[in-house]
């Protein structure tokens, strides 16, 4: 209805202008009942000028409807396809759905159209797997209005997207960034050489030298990552009406390293403006700082009551006063999961019959690979629970734990005390994650 009202002035406004041009009627204004010419101008430079302040309001008014629907238009010119080939793109639309969808190349041209209510994350590829790769794939922000944007098909380096100031903001950040994440992605490359060849060294000399230069590859990791979070966090304090801002947190919450930075990230997202804050993924970021709170060292450990692998309900209210529990957040399919196996075997034996219980929580959506590898890790001792096999068994349904202790990767470790307190938490697995667990353990149970 809005629009058609406007779409009426507009066509009125021309209309006026017509006939003031065939009267040739003189500017006036009203005064003491009669009329008082205000000044004689060249009428057609004034009706030259009104159709030209009507043209520039109708341009402005027809953009600010295609972003009242929240509509996008991508409009794409390829330098080198080939015939029959496709252009997909990958985001989230206003409903928070995921939208794969492609576009036909037709003569080096092609146009992608769909609803966002503001500047969104999104992935352009050649392909359908979207590998993220500087020739076949790139990140890019669509803004809810019309773009444009080239690259040659083959070479997505080549790359321009016109009309979304997002993407520019996304550009420039990119850019400073540059030197850090190039070390980043040779360091991360030498690591999985000396990884493959720690597997098949048997010189225990040898062994020990790639060890060593391993743990110095991590100190580095280390190292670049937090300047990189630091370049962000930067970012994000001087651009706070910026989206990119609240994709950059998320991002940071979610990591291994997320405890160092909460007080961090919980400060800047106060500070975003409140058309960033109510957005989609700034709703998403408020929930996650509430569940990493809640889930964090120091609070209370969210309750839960499930039925275990023997069928039996297991629910950390009924260990109070009695045990410590350690949770283990894990899957089959997690390498890094799987190793830890051992680990946990021991401290279990050590310390079971001091007062300590072990849950380990999967996520398998496979529950048979999720029994096999229980028994072929050996750690059936302690309760095991699946949230897949409780997602629909009423008042005892887990499919919410993984927000409730904030778990975003696996593996994750909570140790809870007697009181329901949470006093140690731990993300990825890891000899110096294993050495703090041991040590706190050891604290608590005098060993």
């Amino acid at each position: 209805m809005e629009k058609n009202v406007h779409l009426i002035l507009f066509v009125r406004a021309i209309q006026v202008a017509d006939v003031a041009m065939q009267e040739n009627v003189v500017l006036s204004s009203r005064f003491n009942g009669g009329y008082k010419v205000l000044h004689f101008f060249n009428f057609y430079d004034i009706y030259a000028m009104i159709k030209l302040l009507i043209f520039s309001f109708a341009l402005s008014f027809s953009n600010l409807i295609f972003a009242q629907d929240k509509t996008f238009e991508l409009n794409g010119i390829v330098n080198d396809s080939t015939s029959n080939t496709k252009i997909f793109l990958n985001y989230k639309n206003e409903k928070n759905v995921t939208i794969i969808d492609s576009a036909d190349i037709v003569d080096n041209k092609f146009t992608f159209r769909g609803s966002i209510n503001t500047p969104t994350k999104a992935y352009i590829s050649n392909n359908n797997k979207f590998n993220l790769n500087k020739y076949s794939s790139e990140q890019i922000y669509l803004e809810p209005k019309k773009m444009n944007i080239c690259f040659n098909f083959f070479d997505f380096t080549t790359m321009k997207l016109e009309g979304s100031k997002t993407q520019d903001e996304y550009l420039d950040l990119r850019g400073k960034k540059r030197f850090i994440t190039e070390k980043l992605d040779s360091i991360y490359n030498l690591k999985n050489e000396r990884e493959s060849a720690l597997q098949s060294e048997g010189n225990s000399v040898l062994v020990k030298e790639l060890i060593k230069e391993l743990q110095n590859l991590e100190k580095l990791i280390d190292k670049y990552t937090s300047n990189e979070a630091e370049l962000e966090f930067i970012f994000v304090e001087q651009n706070p009406g910026s989206f990119i801002a609240v994709d950059l947190l998320l991002f940071r919450i979610r990591r291994r390293e997320s405890v160092k930075y909460y007080s961090i990230i919980n400060q800047l997202y106060k500070g975003l403006d409140s058309d960033v804050k109510n957005s989609r993924n700034g709703q998403v970021l408020s929930k996650s700082l509430e569940d990493f709170k809640k889930s964090g060292i120091g609070s209370k450990a969210p309750i839960f009551t499930a039925v275990d692998l023997n069928n039996k309900k297991v629910s950390i209210s009924d260990f109070k006063n009695k045990k410590y529990i350690l949770i283990d957040f894990w899957a089959s399919w997690c390498a890094p999961c799987r190793s830890e196996a051992p680990f946990l075997s021991g401290i279990y034996n050590k310390y079971r019959k001091k007062g300590l219980e072990i849950i380990s929580i999967s996520t398998d959506k496979n529950l048979e690979l999720w029994k096999s590898a229980i028994i072929k890790d050996k750690i059936g001792s302690w309760k095991h629970i699946s949230i897949k096999e409780n997602e629909n068994i009423g008042s005892r349904k887990i499919s919410t734990i993984e927000d409730n202790y904030f778990v975003t990767a696996i593996p994750v470790k909570v140790l809870i005390d007697k009181d329901g307190l949470i006093v140690g938490r731990w993300r990825g697995g890891g000899k110096e994650n294993q050495k703090e667990l041991e040590k706190l353990l050891f604290e608590i149970f005098k060993i």
